[in-house]
């Protein structure tokens, strides 16, 4: 999971807000609010850091507030509170579904739009994620599954896998481990590089050891 940076919304979600009896359903033009949600988080799951695209039967326009706990339907189309997921494994059993098809209705404290909590978040190598603040380990976990080793998604594999590839780069510019600053932000920009806005998948393990490294020389 990464910080998302939250960009302009759709003219037409501003639009169709300042009408009366808007609610969420009644918005129809949901390509483009996939489309504004895809370009603010580089085409990656909010949560699992997924490949994602403009399929409406392969992503989901997530509220991290559930809409049954908003205020007002009209609250239901607050840009700032929507997130772009993967089907999270959608079809499968309930205990090897990810993301928001796990979480369904639940509250959840972990939120990708503060900053502050995503410094929480690290991963092993064994290709967990896990945070320093339990409440948001509990979420990871618990309510986004995004620890199940039989998910389709192959999540912990591949977050494992990312792990390994980056140590790999590291060590083709030195091998003994003892990594300077210039080498550790070579392969830092290899994975910042977003081709055509797209982030790389499972983005943020690389991006904790990197940072990780370059903290101990501070």
């Amino acid at each position: 999971m990464i910080y998302i940076c939250k960009g302009r919304e759709p003219a037409s979600l501003t639009q169709y807000r300042q009408t009366e009896g808007a609610y969420f359903d009644g918005y129809e033009n949901k390509d483009e609010l996939r489309d504004a949600l895809l370009r603010d988080q580089g085409y990656l799951c909010a949560y699992c850091m997924r490949r994602i695209s403009n399929d409406r039967f392969r992503m989901k326009i997530e509220h991290w507030t559930p809409e049954s706990l908003l205020p007002s339907d009209k609250a239901a189309l607050d840009y700032k509170i929507m997130l772009g997921v993967c089907d999270g494994c959608r079809g499968d059993l309930d205990k090897n579904t990810t993301c928001d098809e796990h979480r369904h209705n639940a509250e959840i404290y972990v939120n990708p739009l503060d900053e502050t909590m995503m410094e929480t978040i690290y991963y092993t190598r064994d290709g967990k994620i896990h945070s320093t603040d339990s409440r948001i380990s509990k979420d990871l976990d618990q309510i986004l599954n995004l620890n199940c080793e039989q998910a389709r998604s192959r999540l912990v594999l591949n977050r494992k896998k990312i792990y390994e590839e980056c140590k790999r780069r590291l060590m083709n510019f030195q091998r003994n481990g003892n990594w300077k600053k210039g080498t550790i932000q070579k392969v830092m920009n290899y994975y910042h590089a977003e081709p055509e806005g797209r982030k790389r998948e499972y983005v943020g393990v690389p991006l904790y050891i990197l940072k990780r490294a370059l903290n101990r020389l501070s």
